[in-house]
C-alpha cells in the first residue's frame, strides 16, 4: 500500500480556493494520481 499525501487549502470567501482546487487536481490526474476532493 502506497503512502496517502494530502494537501489541505483555505482562505477568504472569493480568494480562488476552488480554481486552485480544480486546477491542482487536474494537474495531478495529468500525473496519473488518484485525486479526491472533500468540501464542507
Amino acid at each position: 500500500m502506497s503512502a496517502v499525501r494530502f494537501v489541505m487549502l483555505g482562505g477568504f470567501l472569493g480568494a480562488g480556493k476552488t480554481t486552485t482546487i480544480a486546477r491542482l487536481a487536474n494537474a495531478y490526474q495529468g500525473q496519473g494520481l488518484r485525486v479526491g476532493i472533500v468540501t464542507n
